[in-house]
This record gives structure tokens, sequence and C-alpha cells, in this order.
């Protein structure tokens, strides 16, 4: 059977058939059924849902959606959480409560990445996360990942007294990042490193797997051109997420064809060589060639 992904923006400005068409053909692509969702108009999560993916949520979800939400998590169920960094004098209290029966929290912060290393240059809320070794990225040569995360945030993995549940690191920033104050929720810093990106696995007589990763901007078709070709990193982890929780592996996933994008996003380091080629290497290459030419004409 084909799985498919339910995917639920009725809680977004983010819409899946303007800001994710990219993200939503590379899936069909490699057979995966992608279908919205309106978790307010439905009585349950369908059965036939493999996975349940809901992004960048601008406002919190009702009491009746998190329990639908919450029901077809206890029974097995599978979900992406994309959440970008949340500007509101209140929590979502709703969000809290469901991620809490997973003993994962929302910082409610805003990362900045003080590492130049770790950050576009001169931008340092453009975040370089580096993937974490888990059960997603086991097999992967994680040197050859460049994630590009523009404004994220940042989850918290609270005491697990659960014995079946376990939560493992799948994105983290450099110990000089810092999760600032955002909105009205937080009252105080966060020293780095932080978890922009977290897994929960729940194995006992029902296997839940859920991700929480603290960016819905970095998959966008927006996000996609303008951080090409890093931005490949970023499908091939949703790939690699969805694979987990299908239990799919071993299987080559077909990223996107872009002859279009020739955007080239520098680091830190990149950015400083480039500009000493350009600055000073050229001036003196074409000084040189000047010179040699007027010493060879003097000498005719």
């Amino acid at each position: 059977n084909t799985p498919i992904i339910y995917f639920a923006d009725s809680n977004s400005s983010r819409k899946l058939n303007s800001e994710y068409t990219i993200l939503k053909s590379s899936l069909q692509h490699n057979n995966f059924d992608v279908k919205l969702i309106n978790l307010a108009a439905i009585s349950s999560i369908p059965e036939d849902a493999t996975i349940l993916l809901l992004a960048a949520p601008d406002r919190d979800l009702s009491l009746e959606e998190k329990n639908k939400v919450s029901d077809y998590l206890k029974g097995g169920g599978n979900a992406i959480f994309l959440f970008d960094p949340i500007n509101s004098e209140e929590g979502y209290t709703n969000f809290d409560d469901l991620f809490e029966e997973y003993t994962v929290a929302l910082n409610y912060d805003r990362v900045k990445e003080n590492n130049p290393q770790r950050h576009i240059a001169n931008r340092p809320y453009d975040i370089v996360v580096r993937p974490e070794p888990c059960d997603i990225t086991n097999e992967q040569d994680l040197s050859k990942f460049t994630l590009i995360m523009p404004a994220s945030t940042s989850f918290k993995r609270l005491i697990n007294d659960k014995e079946p549940l376990t939560i493992t690191p799948l994105l983290t920033t450099s110990e000089s990042s810092v999760g600032e104050i955002f909105g009205g929720v937080m009252t105080e810093e966060i020293p780095g490193p932080v978890d922009v990106g977290l897994i929960a696995e729940y194995n006992s007589a029902v296997n839940t797997k859920i991700a929480f990763i603290g960016n819905a901007y970095f998959v966008t078709d927006e996000a996609y051109a303008s951080n090409y070709p890093y931005s490949q990193s970023s499908i091939q982890l949703m790939a690699l997420t969805l694979d987990w929780m299908y239990d799919k592996s071993n299987e080559v996933f077909i990223l996107p064809k872009n002859s279009n994008y020739d955007s080239i996003t520098l680091s830190g380091l990149n950015a400083t060589a480039t500009v000493v080629v350009i600055v000073l290497v050229f001036p003196i290459l074409i000084v040189a060639a000047g010179l040699i030419i007027w010493l060879r004409r003097r000498h005719l």
C-alpha cells in the first residue's frame, strides 16, 4: 500500500499547495501520497494515515483538535511537527499539553548562533544546525549535510520517567548559540547548545514515532531556491525522517532536479575567503599583468 501523509495546514499561514510544492512533489515522486487535512473538520485522524505532518502553526490547537491528535498518536500514529518561532504573548497550551505527554516542551525562543562557522555570513539567525547520530541519521555521512535553518526555535527535553519512551536529539546548535527571548512566554535566555530537533519513540503495545523540528521555513519553496544546493539536505532530512517512521530503509530517495536554482549561500568561512580573493588577490593579479605588459613594451 502507498503510505499516506496527511498535511495539516488549517492552523497555519504556510499552505501545502503554495509554499511546500517542492517538498510535496518530491514525496509524491518517491511513492508517498500527500493529502490535506483540516483538524477542525474531522472527527478523527483517518485510519489510513501513515504520518501526520503539522507545519508552522500560527495559533494553538483547540482542545478538540489536540485530543484528535493525541488519540491518533496513542493508537500508534506517527507525526512531524514543524514550528517557526512563536511571537505571542501567550503560550500554545494545548500543544504544550500534547508535547508533555512525550516529555518534550517548546521553548518559545528564537535561536541565535554566535559561532561564525555555524551561521550564514552576517546573518546569525540563519543558523547551520548539526544533525546528530540517531536512528534517522545512523547510515548517513553527516559531513555531507549542510542544513540551513533561518529563524528557528528550540525544544527542551523534560525528565523522562516513561520507560518505553526514548527522546533523542536530531538537530543541535553550537555551544556559542543562545535561545533568545521571543514573544512574551519565556522570561530568560537559554544557553547553547540547544535542540532544534528532537525525535521521540514510544515502543510498547503500540509503536509511535514523533519528530519535533524548530523550523517550518527550511523546506518551503522559497528556502529551497535561496539556499540551493544546500537545501537538498533539507529535503533529504525530511525523507529520512519519513522513512524512519514508515520503517522504510535502504532505498534511494530521489531528490528534485533543479537547473533553475543557482543561488549559493556562503558560510562565514567561505564568505571571508571570497572577500579576500575579490578585494586583495584580483587587484594584485591585474596590477601584475599590467606591469608585465608595460615592461615588455618598454623593451621592444
